[in-house]
């Protein structure tokens, strides 16, 4: 080869291996002057960029600080739940008959069964809606299927919902705040789900003085309720109840038409007394709604009607909606998956534990993520931006990785980051987020790809994470949420905007 050619093509390597490291360095100051620039006395951040296809760290600022990750912990939980149960795994809900002979009550009458799954999207209205089909066509397909036997009285209806352990030390986590138990947003986990596990309470105002009508859903013996609700010029009241008892009361003034969520006290059982009264209406009678005991055996009776919910379809609530009852029944229902036990908090966070230490190699980044929960409600959890940042990386260069970033947030979805990344601040790469919000925490990590920009013209990965916690407090009191999320934002611009020119090739 000619001296000449020769020096070209040293020349060219050397350049190929300089420009990502000044790429790196051109992204991470930018990145740490636009934080400094935002004075956010005292407020702890933790950045972490990494280009997938090189495993190459374009920015570590504070990424090994361990931080509370909110509701960007549901990205490890989905992780670890693809892995566990696989991509292709479904949730099965099964309506069975059991015959005289069978029925474990003795009475001389056949029973029915609930066996449940673990399935959080089980009578979820949006699931349903996003499938073709609303809550009542499914309910009536399960009570045609009772119908459909010719019997008209059932001793028992079983609700077996021992896939997860459903004492009241497992249907929330002990970390959750007592005083907000009863919000939607922490709704029980169960073997049996229904509904999101919530009341869906709707408002409509009549004339100014007299009662406002209220709907409740599901509704029947199994929930009291108190009015002392009457329509008003203003919309101020409230629903007074506990978040261990089914009864409901309304007070104050309403002016326009709400709706409102409010979570149930073990949905399971709701669910039975439920189906026990809708059959009454087509008068099928049930004597008693029962959960069997632990180790009870049942017979395997005859299916009489299933319902099958995909992993994906889980997932894309977990990630783009962000409800928690979601990701703790994936949590849990791993949990069983790995033990063959009953899904408990615990053993879900042992599955997660697992996931982390076959996947990530650094035996002591694996072990700094913290696992209380699946959801990222609780405060007890810890993760490092540079722990996220490698959970993402592991999950671009595997199997699971369409239906993992599939699940997640994108500027399309409005319902899920709002108006964040719109036209005013568009990004030339495709964008794959999930946020993460609870008090003086805030979490937005994801991907960044450039489609046609790598080798062979395939897509160049980028993926980061951007934690912040302690906003709003001590020093960093006059610091919001807000201004935190337009400079989480405002990093990802950044990050977009010096990662282009080094990933053409």
């Amino acid at each position: 080869m000619p001296m000449q050619q020769l020096a070209r093509h040293l020349l060219t390597a050397l350049l190929l291996t300089l420009l990502p490291l000044t790429a790196a360095a051109e992204m991470e100051s930018a990145l740490r002057n636009h934080i400094a620039n935002a004075d956010l006395r005292g407020t702890k951040v933790s950045v972490c960029v990494m280009d997938v296809g090189e495993r190459l760290l374009l920015t570590e600022i504070h990424d090994e600080r361990e931080m509370i990750p909110a509701s960007n912990m549901k990205l490890i939980t989905s992780a670890a739940a693809l892995h566990t149960l696989g991509k292709d795994f479904t949730f099965t809900t099964r309506l069975k008959l059991l015959s005289n002979e069978e029925s474990p009550a003795g009475d001389g009458l056949p029973a029915l069964i609930v066996q449940g799954d673990g399935d959080p999207a089980f009578g979820s209205p949006n699931v349903l809606e996003d499938a073709g089909y609303s809550v009542e066509q499914m309910l009536g397909w399960w009570l045609d299927a009772v119908e459909k036997t010719g019997l008209n009285q059932f001793g028992q209806l079983i609700i077996d919902d021992r896939v997860f352990e459903h004492g009241e030390d497992q249907r929330v986590h002990p970390t959750w705040k007592k005083a907000q138990l009863h919000k939607w947003y922490c709704a029980q986990v169960m073997g049996v789900n229904f509904n999101d596990n919530c009341f869906s309470i709707k408002v409509s105002p009549t004339r100014t003085g007299q009662d406002a009508n209220v709907s409740v859903y599901p509704f029947g013996p199994f929930v009291q309720t108190e009015m002392r609700l009457t329509t008003g010029r203003t919309d101020q009241w409230d629903i007074i109840t506990r978040h261990d008892s089914n009864r409901l009361a309304f007070r104050g003034q309403a002016r326009n038409r709400q709706t409102k969520y409010v979570a149930m006290h073990d949905p399971a059982m709701v669910f039975g007394e439920m189906l026990k009264h809708e059959l009454a209406k087509r008068s099928i009678t049930v004597g008693e709604v029962v959960r069997p005991a632990g180790d009870q055996r049942l017979p395997d009776g005859k299916v009489l009607h299933k319902l099958n919910t995909t992993l994906q379809a889980v997932l894309n609530r977990v990630n783009q909606d962000s409800i928690n009852m979601y990701a703790e029944a994936i949590l849990k229902r791993s949990g069983h998956a790995i033990t063959g036990a009953p899904g408990t908090f615990e053993n879900g966070a042992s599955a997660v534990r697992d996931y982390l230490t076959r996947r990530i190699k650094d035996p002591t980044l694996a072990a700094s993520i913290k696992i209380a929960d699946g959801s990222g409600l609780s405060r007890d959890n810890r993760v490092s931006a540079r722990a996220l940042v490698e959970v993402l990386r592991v999950q671009a260069t595997n199997k699971d990785f369409r239906p993992f970033i599939a699940s997640m947030a994108t500027p399309a979805n409005r319902e899920s980051i709002g108006k964040r990344f719109d036209d005013d601040n568009a990004l030339i790469a495709d964008l794959y987020v999930k946020t993460g919000t609870i008090n003086h925490v805030s979490a937005l990590s994801g991907y960044l790809v450039y489609p046609d920009t790598g080798p062979e013209n395939t897509a160049r990965v980028l993926a980061f994470s951007i934690l912040v916690n302690g906003h709003g407090l001590g020093q960093a009191r006059n610091i919001s949420a807000a201004t935190v999320r337009k400079l989480q934002d405002e990093l990802v611009k950044i990050m977009d905007e010096e990662a282009v020119g080094a990933l053409v090739p």
